[in-house]
């Protein structure tokens, strides 16, 4: 993995139901994913599936990606009859100057460019009561997904969150770890740093959030080159 292009946080001593993906499909190609498991629905093996399925499949197009998760999603539909083997997924498909969002639940993708955050997947109610919104891998019959496709220059910043970073970090807090930054791994690394200030503090989000949410987190951080 180049660390100056992409580089993940994670920390999954929680429930360790947390997952990601990074690949590398060819010139100008790439596909990144994090997935979070539902907690008491058999998550950590319902994030570890569908990864599995995204990594070992062919996947040329954002369609091919999405066909994949509805292969996934029969199964642990039929497994777990929408009860158990639940898990969210936000996807990013790179080609070229192009990038494909793809998301089912509450994990996000961020857009950091010209000192300003975007959010490219549904803003989601984050907190105990918003378990499963937005749907889940495994949840229902039929996937139900939101997408966006959208131009993306060199400079731009990607970031791909479970909700147990968003739940704790505002989106201010991740812009000002990105946009400082002249690597991903430096990005992680100020993530890594912020989340943990906020943990000693037992501080979460402003507002409505207040405590610190003890959770799995994942962040993955693409600088496009």
């Amino acid at each position: 993995m180049d660390d100056r292009k992409v580089d993940i946080f994670q920390d999954n001593t929680c429930h360790g139901e947390d997952a990601f993906l990074v690949r590398e499909l060819g010139p100008g190609t790439a596909m990144d994913c994090v997935f979070d498991g539902a907690t008491h629905c058999e998550g950590a093996y319902a994030s570890g599936f569908t990864k599995d399925i995204l990594a070992k499949g062919d996947i040329e197009s954002l369609d091919d990606a999405l066909a994949l998760l509805k292969q996934a999603n029969d199964v642990l539909f039929n497994a777990g009859r929408g009860r158990n083997l639940l898990t969210t997924v936000a996807l990013v498909f790179y080609r070229q100057e192009r990038a494909s969002v793809l998301s089912v639940g509450d994990s996000a993708v961020y857009l950091v460019r010209d000192s300003a955050i975007t959010t490219l997947t549904p803003t989601r109610e984050r907190g105990e009561l918003a378990t499963l919104v937005g749907g889940a891998i495994g949840l229902k019959h039929i996937l139900e997904h939101d997408s966006t496709t959208l131009d993306v220059q060199p400079g731009d910043k990607i970031v791909l969150a479970t909700d147990g970073l968003l739940s704790n970090l505002m989106d201010t807090e991740v812009c000002a770890a990105l946009e400082g930054s002249k690597s991903a791994s430096e990005a992680v690394e100020r993530l890594r740093n912020r989340f943990i200030e906020k943990r000693g503090s037992k501080m979460g989000r402003d507002g409505a959030y207040g405590s610190f949410k003890e959770d799995d987190v994942t962040a993955l951080v693409r600088f496009v080159p």
